[in-house]
């Protein structure tokens, strides 16, 4: 197991240099090269394994995801002391309300409008499952935006304002989706649906 797990890492790692090495050839930034390669590479893995043997390849792996998640954010986290929110403080939080409020107003009202569409949907979980997902959407991928941000070397104000914004939107995301979670279970928008669309989307919302 752990000869696979060291042979599928040194596998990823080279897709993702030669990824990153042809985008940066055709002047894109390294980050689509890291995301082609990936795709390429789960293709690779359903042709070759399965999709039940790809999954549980990739599954040996989540430490190394979660390790690499988990200094990005550190690394974010920089942006929060006390001297730059002094000087950027009031902008973020204006930029940052209007950005997390109508992404999740607009995600909201088209997911739950798309879901009542679904046959076998009730009202209620067609409202909940539009709330969560606009709690989802406020979320803002981390490594992708600290990762072109460090290529490009960019740096100022405005480079702080995004990385704090994705700092918020992440942590609005987290604590917004787990209270909308327990607020919709309490008031019996999810729960007992057992056919047809509802749990269809139930499953797709609560399963990886």
């Amino acid at each position: 197991m752990l000869q696979d797990t060291g042979l599928i890492l040194a596998v990823m790692l080279l897709a993702a240099l030669a990824g990153g090495y042809i985008a940066k050839w055709v002047h894109f930034p390294r980050i689509i090269g890291y995301l082609i390669a990936g795709m390429c590479l789960k293709q690779v893995g359903k042709w070759s394994y399965g999709a039940e043997g790809a999954a549980a390849s990739v599954k040996s792996l989540e430490i190394v995801n979660e390790l690499a998640l988990g200094l990005i954010l550190f690394t974010i986290g920089e942006v929060f002391d006390r001297r730059r929110l002094k000087a950027i403080w009031h902008s973020l939080l204006r930029l940052s309300r209007w950005e997390t409020g109508l992404s999740f107003l607009f995600t909201a009202i088209g997911c739950a409008v798309v879901a009542l569409a679904v046959p076998g949907m009730t009202l209620g979980l067609g409202i909940a499952a539009g709330l969560l997902l606009g709690m989802v959407a406020i979320a803002t991928a981390p490594a992708a935006t600290y990762l072109v941000l460090r290529e490009y070397d960019a740096k100022g104000p405005t480079t702080d304002k995004l990385l704090g914004m994705t700092g918020i939107n992440n942590l609005i995301s987290i604590i917004g989706f787990g209270a909308v979670f327990i607020f919709c279970s309490g008031v019996g928008w999810i729960g007992g649906v057992k056919h047809g669309g509802g749990r269809l989307l139930l499953n797709l919302l609560f399963t990886s």
